[in-house]
Order: C-alpha cells, then structure tokens, then sequence
C-alpha cells in the first residue's frame, strides 16, 4: 500500500506559505488540519520561539473562559444531534486549535497521529504542516522531525522551502507588523534597516542555511524549492501539484492575497539597503551559485 505524504513547510515567512496553505486546504486530496501554522518543532527546539507556544496557551485559557460563559446560558442539545456544543458561536474551532498547537508541543507522538488519521481518509492524498519558522530548525531538528513522522506516522515526508528576495522579505513583514499597529509604511522601512540583524529576521532570510540543513537529510526528490517572484508571475502550479502528486482539480486565484503588507509606495534608504545587502551578501551568492545568477538577477530586486 502506497504511504500518504506529509508536507513539511519550512518557510520562508513573507514567501508566500500562507497563499499555498489556503489554496491546498480547498483541494479535494488534502487534509492539513485545523491550523496553518502548528510551531510544534520551533517551539520545542528553540527559546526565542517559544513566545509562540505561551501565546497559544494565553489563547487557550481566554476561549475556555468565554466557552464557559457562553454554556452557562446555552441550551442542551439531542445527541444525536448534528449540532455540536458552541456552534455558531466561533469558539469551538479556536479552542481546538490553540489546544492541539500546545499538546501537540508536550507530545509529538499525539501530533503525528493527528496527521495520520487526517491522511486515512480514502480520496486524501496529501497531509501537513507549513510553519515558516521551521526554516531556523538545525540539520539534527530536521533529521528527527523526518525519524519522528515517517516511523511513529507511517507517512512520506516532503520538504517545501519558499525564498523571497531576503531584504525584501524583511521590509515586508515589517510592513504588515506596522499595519497592524497602525503605523505607515515610511516607520516600516525605518525599522527594516534598523532590525535587520534582530533575531526576529535575519536567520529567516538566511536561506543558505535552511537549504543546508535540510539537503543534509531529505533526498533531493522530497525536496521542492519555489521562489514567491515566480510563484506570482508565472502562475503555475503544475511543478507543484506534481511534486505533491496532486490531481490539477481546482482553480488557483493568484489574486487573492491572505496577509496584505501594504501598498508598494515607500522605497527603503539607499545607506541602508547597502548595509543588508552585505549583511546578507553570503545568501545571495549562495542562492545565485545554487539556482542560476541569470535567474535571480532577474527575480531579486537588490541581488
């Protein structure tokens, strides 16, 4: 019997994975779950990602008291009703969600049996997880996540890794933290130069090292790389539907776009681009060494 695949999104944030999660989420051969994001192995592996595993518990505790509320003035129901106890009151799913993501971070073993049963389901080819963060995971983070989902899951694993141009892919998540806070796009492209080497951005642009790390564990063959400038240019999802072996059953809209950063009107100080692009220039060399210099030339603005 052929093993259903798991699809591990590794990143990059800003590259478009959250496009990719909602147009595989429609497709009749997939089953990714309740979330898109899970930060189950970023969570566990790394301290400065661990913020996101107390914010799912903060979640956690502010849908259960607002359940609670809720069910103390909410009428019974059949049980063999289809209805189920805070429908149409949008609690259920958030709770569920917040309350995988942290017991998924306790037990891996009770995350890899969700997949599992996700992917038993007879037409479902395709199950996963695409968390941008885990591009920052090591070599040895990815060799047990591969152990953990192909032994205890009994799944395939396949690797999807996005690129985005790496000072742009900062200026724009800047961009949408600043929308956000109802801040505009000049405060955006100040605080792009400023938090460049933060943390917070430069191992998540730093792809020579993702790369790195997850050649050194998964066959070439699992591994699919797609850069978000051809993403929404050529708009072609074939090489994508066919590494995931996926039937071409529905229609991608390529212009929907699910975390708007803003409109393009502000360009980012000359000094400063000057500054990241040396800062990052061992990644774009070694993408260009990688991929083709022709290529990137012509998809990465400051390359």
């Amino acid at each position: 019997m052929t093993r259903k695949t798991f699809l591990l999104g590794v990143g990059c944030q800003k590259g478009g994975t959250t496009w990719v999660h909602d147009h595989l989420s429609k497709h009749p051969q997939c089953a990714l779950g309740i979330a898109k994001e899970y930060h189950t192995f970023d969570t566990i592996a790394s301290e400065q990602q661990r913020h996101l595993l107390l914010r799912s518990m903060k979640r956690l505790r502010f849908g259960l008291e607002k359940a609670e509320r809720f069910l103390k003035s909410s009428p019974t129901i059949a049980i063999d009703n289809k209805n189920k106890l805070l429908d149409g009151f949008d609690l259920a799913e958030q709770v569920e969600r917040n309350l995988r993501k942290v017991l998924f971070s306790i037990d891996r073993e009770d995350y890899v049996q969700y997949f599992s049963r996700l992917a038993m389901q007879d037409s479902i080819r395709l199950t996963g997880d695409i968390t941008p963060e885990y591009a920052v995971l090591s070599e040895q983070n990815f060799r047990d996540i591969k152990q953990l989902i192909e032994e205890k899951g009994d799944l395939k694993i396949k690797v999807l890794f996005m690129m985005r141009d790496p000072i742009e892919r900062i200026f724009s998540s800047e961009k949408m933290n600043c929308r956000r806070r109802g801040l505009d796009e000049e405060q955006a492209a100040i605080n792009t130069v400023d938090s460049y080497k933060k943390r917070t951005h430069a191992p998540k642009s730093q792809y020579e090292k993702t790369i790195s790390a997850i050649e050194s564990v998964f066959d070439p063959s699992d591994i699919h790389y797609v850069f978000y400038e051809e993403l929404f240019k050529s708009k072609d999802l074939s090489q994508l539907y066919e590494f995931l072996e996926l039937d071409d059953l529905i229609e991608a809209d390529f212009g929907y776009n699910p975390l708007p950063s803003g409109k393009v009107k502000t360009s980012l100080d000359e000094k400063g681009v000057k500054e990241m692009r040396s800062y990052f220039d061992n990644t774009y060399k070694f993408v260009s060494d990688r991929f083709g210099a022709e290529r990137i030339s012509h998809i990465w603005k400051h390359f």
